[in-house]
């Protein structure tokens, strides 16, 4: 049985939807032992959809959750709400309080020579929002919204490693076959672009 977990667990990462969402049920109708639920929250997973180190979709954010005994969890990812309705269906399977948020950058002119939450970016700040529950229409100023904070994040990511590759000059990276092919639907952080560099700097030297 703790093979069959196991190999449901991986599955859970699965960039197939179908796959993961049927794991996840699979796992959920197993007799598995849980613990009682701690006094504890965790509202600031990132799942695939964004970056997370261990390569968790928000299924596996879900189901580990459940495994700790978080009594709610919930996921932020960057720029992002592409796993939303995921992890909130996943919630509603395990039987668990899930709630769903987005994180992004903001600068702030107000503030602009004061460091904030961004070591030494001054003016710059990580903001969050979290209650997000259903996607904004299409033809919304929310939705435009979106679309923009996507298209800031990604001409910033493109900026900054045109820097990189100038200095690195050697391990240079292509945005769309080394960065953007390491996140699902595309939404690439800094942190895909350090592993991009940690990566073609391993195959250069």
């Amino acid at each position: 049985m703790a093979d069959l977990i196991q190999e449901l667990e991986l599955e859970l990462n699965s960039p197939d939807y179908l796959v993961r969402t049927a794991a996840l049920e699979k796992l959920n109708s197993m007799s598995i032992e849980f613990p009682n639920l701690k006094k504890e929250v965790n509202l600031h997973f990132h799942s695939f959809f964004s970056y997370n180190s261990q390569g968790w979709s928000p299924c596996r954010i879900a189901w580990e959750s459940k495994k700790y005994g978080l009594a709610v969890s919930g996921i932020v990812d960057f720029d992002t709400l592409v796993g939303m309705e995921e992890f909130l269906s996943a919630g509603e399977v395990l039987g668990t309080k899930t709630v769903v948020g987005l994180e992004t950058r903001v600068f702030i002119s107000e503030l602009e020579d004061k460091v904030m939450n961004s070591p030494n970016e001054p003016g710059i700040a990580y903001f969050m929002g979290t209650g997000c529950y259903k996607h904004p229409d299409k033809q919304s100023v929310q939705h435009g919204i979106l679309v923009e904070m996507g298209a800031t994040a990604k001409k910033r990511n493109m900026e900054l490693m045109e820097r990189v590759n100038n200095y690195l000059d050697e391990v240079r990276l292509d945005y769309k076959a080394d960065v953007m092919s390491l996140t699902p639907t595309g939404n690439a952080t800094e942190r895909h672009m350090l592993l991009a560099y940690d990566k073609k700097a391993r195959e250069v030297f």
